[in-house]
C-alpha cells in the first residue's frame, strides 16, 4: 500500500524491532506526498539514567533490541526517505512536565512517571512530513 497514508504514529516501536531501519522505510513508503509522521523512541542518553520500574533507563525494559541512533534515524529520514524535518527534539524535556519530575524524582524512587522521564529526556521525538 505505497502512498496510501496521510499520517503515520510510531511511539517507542523501533527499539523493539529487529530491523529497525527497515521498518522505518516501510512506514515511510506508505505515506502520501506531504504525510505527516511521528516518531519517538528512547534517547541515546537513556543508557545512562538511573534503573527504575516503568523504565528510566533503556536497559530496564528486557524487550529493547535495538537503541536507535539519533543521527542514523536523521539520515535515513532525510536522505533515503526524502522526508523533511519540521520538529526535533533529542531529548524531549518540556519545561512543566520536568519542573513536576525534578520534585516526583525525590518523592516516588520506585518508579519512573511520564514527568521522571521529562525531567530525564527520555525520549527523542521527531516529526517529519514526506516532501
Amino acid at each position: 500500500m505505497p502512498d496510501e497514508f496521510d499520517a503515520a504514529i510510531s511511539h517507542h516501536n523501533l527499539e523493539h524491532c529487529n530491523h529497525p531501519m527497515e521498518t522505518l522505510d516501510a512506514i515511510c513508503s506508505r505515506l502520501k506526498k506531504g504525510g505527516m509522521l511521528y516518531l519517538a523512541f528512547p534517547s541515546e542518553r537513556s543508557v545512562t539514567f538511573p534503573s527504575r520500574k516503568g523504565t528510566l533507563n533503556f536497559y530496564d525494559d528486557g524487550t529493547h533490541i535495538y537503541l536507535p541512533d539519533f543521527k542514523a534515524v536523521m539520515k535515513r529520514l532525510i536522505r533515503t526517505n526524502g522526508m523533511s524535518v519540521d520538529f526535533v527534539a533529542e531529548s524531549y524535556r518540556p519545561f512543566l512536565p520536568s519542573l513536576i519530575g525534578m520534585f516526583q524524582k525525590h518523592i516516588i524512587k520506585d518508579r519512573a512517571t511520564y514527568y521522571i522521564w521529562c525531567y530525564y529526556g527520555f525520549v527523542t521525538i521527531i516529526t517529519a512530513h514526506k516532501k
